[in-house]
């Protein structure tokens, strides 16, 4: 397993900024009590450095963090012993970790102050001062992090009900940190969405039999097992499409510029010179912390266009817009937006695309305010995003109509074939890292109730319906109960969703819906599909899915995967620009079919035999020669329990 240090580097991409440099300053190996005691090699110790600085201009008052710092500081110092001391006690927060420890200290000081005060000035002034000093030495990257999410943050703390625990629990139960795990969870007040009872017509009575059918019948499917996607699904027409997801593209990527900034993000103009000895960014990307320069995004979408021309459609999945924080801005997201969305339409001119909406393409980023709140749309309103966005999907699709919702919400739905109807989502709603989340979670945006409304006209008309957005429902970065209401309407509307495709992860990642009334039955499979940047050492890629086609008994089920990979490090070594065949689904995972219980046969394959999982791993990292052979015990159980048990109001199936 990862140190708790290392599983907070990765929260640093990941979090809301303010909040993150609080809490980063205090979270190490060591616990909040001894960080008196602990030396920096080239200055004081972390909390001299903090409390100095924060009390420069503070008289010790309700209104000074450090006061409110200080004080839970030392009640902790008389309740308890630092938790990793065999026997050590915690009365404070029983069992708690280091690192949710100083989540729970910094979160609770940092609600009362924002709570008691609005002359906040000078704490931003200092925090600015100390982010500076321990976190990012590049110039500009703390103000900008926390000057444009601040506004944010205070009002959800000042008129929210959310408490400290909730902002840690929704932190620690993230995809951030799953090393740091502290029992928390985000919970809010109980709600659910409203789903009508269902109605089986005779064709979905058929459905579900020619599903049982082709699921039992091993015989006739055997004839399937080991060959690539290249297949005739049984004489009968099949569509082809093309999956992009997290293109992450940097106008600003510089070869031969430093990989180690000291900020989120390098390979950039401004990242500087690699110091010497250390190898300078790659022309075609970089393993460092960078992403997309245009030469990748360009070769990318011409070898799609030159090996695949016959695609049907394309689904981008959202993440348009770059990891440099610090520099967002809505002008700059709208350039990048657009930028991407001609680069699409100019190697795609007259192929269908289907976007969904990204948790980067917000300024601030993974701000997604309730729209249905008048008050707070009057000053965080994502009016202007939502319209860009619908304005840049309706030219996508200029045969079509998409629906209204888009621009209240960011969701639409669209017919794309007659009986064939695409659903986008807007997830952004449920991400643990949106601050307004604490703000509102009783359904957000009304987008659970909407795709209610939506599912059930297309069960009305005899539809079947794919789901695309940027985050999974299912995912460890969505909110409990909001996964969980996702869930009770995959168990309904089973019969009409019949395929569901997310990005975000970055990685390969194959997460399964389980009936909430009968959790043994899979009923639904969420597929990640893995990012197009290099972004965090990985090899940039794309996949291609077949579906069921055009014919009079088709159900539109997923047939099979391909994804593509460049490995960066032959293309940056000998300009091997070579986009190879990742893996086959069906082939390679030795799958029947991609219906949801036979994705459920795999992982119990995957849990008797451990070269079966490093092989799903390494397509999970598209074969990044700096992680596809780093998968311990702990990585392999990790890897198979979330595909089975990631709806975390379901009874739990890797107990052991």
């Amino acid at each position: 397993m990862p140190t708790e240090m290392n599983a907070m580097n990765r929260l640093l991409g990941c979090m809301s900024s303010t909040f993150t440099v609080v809490m980063i300053l205090f979270i190490t190996p060591s616990s909040a009590v001894t960080l008196r005691h602990t030396e920096r090699a080239s200055g004081p110790a972390r909390e001299d450095v903090f409390m100095s600085t924060m009390q420069l201009h503070t008289n010790e008052t309700r209104s000074s963090l450090a006061y409110h710092i200080q004080n839970a500081m030392g009640l902790m110092k008389d309740t308890m012993r630092a938790p990793w001391v065999p026997g050590a006690t915690n009365l404070l927060f029983p069992g708690a970790t280091p690192a949710c420890l100083s989540c729970q200290v910094l979160a609770k000081a940092l609600f009362q102050f924002l709570r008691s005060t609005t002359d906040t000035a000078l704490f931003y002034k200092s925090l600015i001062a100390i982010c500076q000093k321990l976190l990012f030495r590049q110039p500009g990257v703390c103000s900008g992090l926390i000057n444009s999410e601040k506004d944010v943050m205070e009002y959800v703390i000042r008129r929210g009900r959310a408490s400290h625990v909730q902002l840690c629990g929704l932190i620690f139960s993230s995809s951030a940190a799953p090393s740091l795990s502290c029992g928390l969870q985000f919970h809010d007040e109980e709600w659910s969405v409203d789903i009508p009872v269902p109605f089986l017509s005779s064709r979905e009575k058929w459905l579900e039999n020619e599903i049982h059918n082709t699921i039992e019948d091993s015989s006739a499917l055997e004839q399937w097992r080991g060959k690539s996607a290249d297949f005739i699904n049984g004489g009968r027409p099949y569509l082809k499409f093309l999956h992009l997801a997290d293109l992450h593209y940097d106008p600003e990527y510089k070869e031969g510029s430093s990989t180690k900034c000291g900020a989120i993000i390098c390979c950039q103009a401004g990242s500087g010179a690699p110091r010497e000895g250390e190898a300078g960014a790659g022309r075609w990307g970089d393993y460092g912390p960078c992403d997309s320069p245009e030469i990748l995004v360009r070769n990318m979408l011409e070898d799609i266009r030159r090996r695949h021309s016959d695609i049907d459609y394309i689904i981008y999945t959202g993440d348009s817009v770059a990891h440099d924080l610090w520099k967002l801005s809505r002008e700059k997201n709208t350039k990048v937006i657009n930028k991407v969305g001609e680069l699409l339409k100019e190697y795609f001119p007259y192929t269908p695309i289907v976007g969904a909406l990204g948790n980067h393409e917000s300024f601030p980023r993974d701000s997604f305010p309730p729209p249905e709140d008048a008050t707070v749309n009057r000053k965080f309103s994502n009016l202007w995003l939502y319209n860009l966005m619908a304005d840049q999907w309706q030219s996508f699709l200029p045969n079509v109509n998409i629906s209204t919702e888009a621009r209240i919400s960011g969701s639409y739905s669209v017919l794309i074939q007659p009986g064939f109807r695409i659903i986008s989502l807007n997830t952004n709603f449920c991400f643990k890292f949106n601050w307004w989340v604490l703000y509102k979670s009783n359904d957000p945006g009304n987008v659970l109730r909407w795709l209610v409304r939506e599912l059930q006209k297309a069960e009305d008309k005899g539809e079947y319906v794919h789901i695309i957005a940027h985050i999974a429902p299912l995912y460890a970065d969505c909110y409990e109960q909001w996964g969980h209401q996702f869930s009770r309407i995959v168990s309904r509307y089973s019969r009409t969703i019949r395929g569901q495709f997310y990005g975000h992860s970055h990685m390969t990642e194959v997460l399964l819906n389980y009936d909430v009334n009968d959790p043994k039955r899979p009923v639904g499979v969420q597929y990640l599909t893995p990012s197009n940047t290099p972004y965090r050492r990985l090899n940039p890629s794309y996949t291609l899915f077949y579906v069921d086609g055009n014919h009079a008994d088709s159900t539109r089920a997923v047939l099979d995967s391909n994804t593509y990979f460049l490995n960066l490090t032959a293309a940056n070594a000998h300009d091997d620009v070579t986009w190879h065949l990742l893996y086959s689904a069906r082939r390679d995972l030795s799958l029947r079919t991609l219906e949801a219980p036979d994705w459920h046969d795999l992982v119990r394959r995957m849990d008797k035999d451990p070269e079966l999982t490093r092989k799903f791993h390494a397509y999970a990292v598209k074969m990044s020669d700096v992680l596809k052979d780093d998968c311990d015990r702990s990585c392999r159980r990790l890897l198979v329990c979330n595909m089975v048990e990631s709806d975390r109001f379901l009874p739990r199936k890797c107990k052991n």
